[in-house]
């Protein structure tokens, strides 16, 4: 019988020094995916990893990310996301698509079209 497979998602979102604390109650203060991670591990003792999938989002209502946010997560800075590319990865029988930046795009080894 083939090993089974487990699969964790984690999410990043948007946040303030002491947000959690106040239920995100100070102005402006929107809870946003930053990033999509997800591991691929196989269900026995030791849980080896065998996949990884990281997606960053700019965030729409606070595109600045906090300082904050960088240094507790040391996910840098997202740029302006007006010059993008996009991607398609296929897993299985779905397809994930996603907008990039053309920064994280070269840092995830994305091509980047030549019309961005």
């Amino acid at each position: 019988m083939p090993p089974s497979h487990v699969a964790i998602l984690d999410l990043e979102w948007t946040s303030w020094e002491g947000a959690h604390a106040r239920n995100y109650s100070n102005p402006g203060e929107h809870r946003e995916i930053v990033q999509f991670g997800v591991l691929k591990l196989i269900d026995d003792d030791d849980l080896p990893v065998i996949g990884s999938l990281a997606l960053f989002v700019q965030p729409r209502l606070n595109p600045v990310l906090s300082a904050y946010f960088t240094e507790l997560t040391g996910i840098p800075r997202l740029p302006s996301m007006r010059r993008e590319c996009r991607s398609t990865r296929h897993c299985g029988n779905y397809s994930i698509s996603w907008v990039m930046t053309r920064s994280l795009c070269a840092a995830t080894g994305e091509t980047v079209p030549s019309s961005v």
